[in-house]
């Protein structure tokens, strides 16, 4: 954990930024991040963070993803990304005057500060956590990878939706790429000339051929399983 707190200094507008962990009582800290408008007369703007907040802002630092944290008092931190910058903003809505408008004080970081504050970020609230593993999903993924390289010759094969007896494409099987996919896959008397048919079903279509009962969710697996597929081999 860092000693004391760790400032950064933003040359163009005179505002500081603070980060400053504090234990609010027994067993439970937060992180307090202020922006210090140095000028004369300038305001201080103050946002207490939990630790998974915390954690939550430095991985949208790391990430390049836009984040806004709303604390008890409805004060308001965010983090926005331009072109190689990161802007750090706060928002001061608490106890306002009817018709005040808010305060607002924001800095701008870029290549090494944002490091160092990403590195403090990550000291004082902890680690990234990594996702638990789905054991149960890893184990179906190599048994239907078995099932898959059996019925077509891949274990990740690429699907597609398909149309089944509905008539309409709410099913869904891994693309065709039997001997005569090309030929068979066409519609040769389509007005206006041959037309590639890449919902139908034929003879070298291999399986197997699920129907979902639903467009929706026939294209909703099919990006689900090739996003599976794209992950890598099971």
């Amino acid at each position: 954990m860092s000693d004391g707190t760790y400032t950064y200094y933003d040359d163009d507008t005179a505002v500081e930024l603070a980060l400053l962990r504090k234990e609010v009582m027994p067993g439970h800290h937060r992180v307090i991040l202020t922006l210090h408008d140095l000028s004369i007369g300038g305001e201080r703007l103050t946002v207490w963070l939990t630790l998974g907040d915390a954690r939550r802002m430095a991985d949208a630092i790391e990430d390049g993803t836009p984040f806004e944290f709303v604390d008890p008092s409805d004060d308001v931190v965010s983090v926005e990304h331009g072109t190689l910058q990161t802007k750090i903003s706060v928002i001061c809505r608490s106890f306002l005057p009817d018709g005040e408008e808010p305060s607002r004080l924001s800095v701008r970081l870029a290549g090494v500060d944002v490091v160092l504050l990403l590195a403090e970020l990550r000291t004082l609230s902890g680690r990234r956590v990594a996702p638990p593993a789905n054991h149960a999903l890893d184990t179906a993924r190599v048994a239907v990878a078995d099932m898959l390289g059996e019925l077509t010759g891949n274990r990740r094969p690429k699907w597609r939706v398909i149309i089944t007896d509905s008539e309409s494409p709410t099913g869904i099987a891994p693309v065709c790429t039997g001997e005569r996919s090309d030929a068979l896959h066409t519609i040769p008397d389509f007005p206006g000339g041959p037309k590639r048919d890449d919902e139908g079903v034929y003879d070298c279509c291999p399986w197997p051929q699920i129907e979902t009962g639903s467009t929706v969710m026939a294209a909703y697996l099919v990006e689900l399983l090739n996003a599976d597929t794209e992950g890598g081999d099971a």
